[in-house]
């Protein structure tokens, strides 16, 4: 895969390694799936930590069978995005991918986790995610606060949105 974008910097620490998968799940609309955060107010693709024993694909298909309850086919890999989180002594390395729906097997299945953090997926065009997700990098510090953690969340999901609207 092709990389994307570093946020942040590698300040040298001896960081802990996440892996994890995300990305654009296309509707037969043209809409793409976002999961809206409303307890801290930002928006999330489709996606979250890789297991052990899969793959960054298998991944991908997992999550986003469990956030938007949908089998997906057409999935393309489109790059890879790292982020430093040097307060948390944290690297993230995102596999990032793109898809389209084959067909919705049930509601989402969001953890204990994501329920009490009030995830609600939506489908919305791709320019009005862009736009959700622009907002949501603008209000990044009261995010931050919100949150009471360091995050790159909205710089990540604008840098995949970024890439994949070629804008």
């Amino acid at each position: 895969m092709k990389f994307i974008k570093t946020i942040g910097y590698d300040a040298g620490l001896h960081y802990e390694t996440r892996e994890r998968a995300e990305g654009i799940v296309y509707n037969d609309e043209g809409k793409i799936a976002l999961i809206k955060v409303g307890k801290y107010h930002y928006h999330v693709l489709p996606g979250g930590g890789i297991e052990s024993n899969e793959t960054p694909y298998e991944a991908f298909i997992r999550e986003v069978r469990e956030e938007t309850g949908a089998q997906i086919k057409d999935i393309v890999g489109l790059g890879i995005i790292i982020e430093y989180m040097n307060e948390r002594k944290l690297k993230r390395v995102t596999y990032c991918f793109s898809s389209s729906v084959d067909k919705l097997l049930g509601p989402p299945k969001f953890t204990k986790e994501e329920m009490e953090e009030e995830y609600q997926l939506q489908w919305v065009y791709p320019n009005q995610a862009l736009h959700l997700i622009e907002n949501d990098y603008v209000n990044y510090s009261k995010i931050k606060q919100l949150m009471k953690k360091e995050s790159t969340v909205p710089h990540r999901e604008l840098a995949l949105m970024k890439a994949v609207l070629h804008v």
